[in-house]
């Protein structure tokens, strides 16, 4: 067990409650990863990801204004312990509705990127910290909802300090592999319509043999 900046992690530990195609999902993956098996290409999901990155070699990159098209790359050398969190919640209840939807808000901003410190980074890390610990007991219907109620006030914790966070945005050193991920953003959300190679090629000024 490691306890990085108050975060237990044990690696390749995992918890899970129901499966994808549930209307309440979760999946807490600790595990690390290298170079050797980056997830460099853009992807995206149909449910919500939190990905907690526990090195600092390690960098995340994001593209587009719904479902993010994302990617992560690890630097060559060691492996890199990171946590990722890929859940679901139902939000079709008038009474709760409106509370969840304020504990999603992170998620619609220009970049859902967040970094703590102090008092916030520990208060949320305290609700991570009892899911890890609930998810070593038998998970039964009890504590599957301790751990629901638990991540829904991380989730509320990282809402109401979201503008105190630390982060700057960083642009990609390599002007290329910025317009890829700018045209694969522009694909995404224009998959219904007609796009040609060479109409993405003029609009984005890149030559198609990048494309």
């Amino acid at each position: 067990m490691y306890l990085d900046d108050a975060l237990l992690y044990n690696q390749g530990y995992m918890i899970s409650i129901n499966d994808l195609d549930s209307p309440l999902f979760y999946l807490f993956d600790y595990d690390s990863r290298s170079f050797k098996i980056n997830m460099s290409f853009q992807h995206f999901h149909q449910f919500y990801e939190i990905h907690i990155l526990l090195s600092g070699r390690a960098s995340h990159i994001i593209e587009g204004d719904y479902s993010l098209l994302h990617s992560t790359e690890y630097p060559a050398g060691g492996d890199c312990r990171r946590l990722i969190i890929n859940f679901r919640v139902p939000d079709d209840s008038p009474v709760l509705h409106e509370m969840l939807q304020s504990c999603l808000q992170p998620f619609g901003a220009e970049v859902p990127i967040y970094r703590f410190t102090g008092e916030t980074r520990a208060q949320a890390f305290s609700h991570l910290n009892a899911i890890f610990t609930l998810g070593k007991q038998p998970m039964t219907p009890l504590t599957q909802q301790f751990i629901h109620c638990h991540f829904l006030q991380f989730l509320a914790t990282v809402a109401q300090h979201a503008d105190e966070s630390s982060y700057e945005p960083q642009e990609l050193s390599d002007s290329i592999t910025q317009k890829v991920y700018a045209v694969t953003s522009y694909i995404h959300r224009h998959y219904a319509s007609e796009l040609s190679l060479e109409y993405l090629a003029e609009k984005f000024f890149i030559s198609p043999y990048y494309l």
